[in-house]
């Protein structure tokens, strides 16, 4: 319901990718403060970004309402008999995304 500003017909596919694209700003915003959090506690940035990915996940944070956002069942809605909670193309994304996080893990790494 978030992109139903943007759309301009009831639901569809232009509402479908708003929603992708809040969800996807969101969990940058809170893995960028969680990596910024982690490098003042002196501690991995990974680590600060994987806990933040974790918090705001949809079995954490990410089950909260927020109508105010547009997202009245949640960021990601748990919906029964649902595989996932979340959209296919987000997962393919954060598939995408946590293979480049494991190799620059990788990377900063010194053995």
């Amino acid at each position: 319901m978030a992109a139903g500003l943007y759309a301009n017909s009831e639901g569809g596919s232009t509402e479908a990718q708003a929603n992708l694209v809040i969800q996807i700003g969101i969990l940058l915003f809170a893995v960028k403060l969680g990596g910024k959090l982690a490098h003042l506690a002196r501690v991995p940035s990974v680590l600060g970004e994987l806990i933040a990915g974790i918090l705001i996940g949809p079995y954490a944070l990410g089950a909260i309402p927020l109508p105010f956002l547009g997202f009245p069942h949640g960021l990601f809605s748990l919906t029964a008999g649902a595989a996932l909670p979340i959209s296919p193309e987000l997962y393919g994304i954060s598939t995408i995304a946590s293979i480049i996080l494991l190799f620059v893990s990788g990377l900063e790494t010194d053995l």
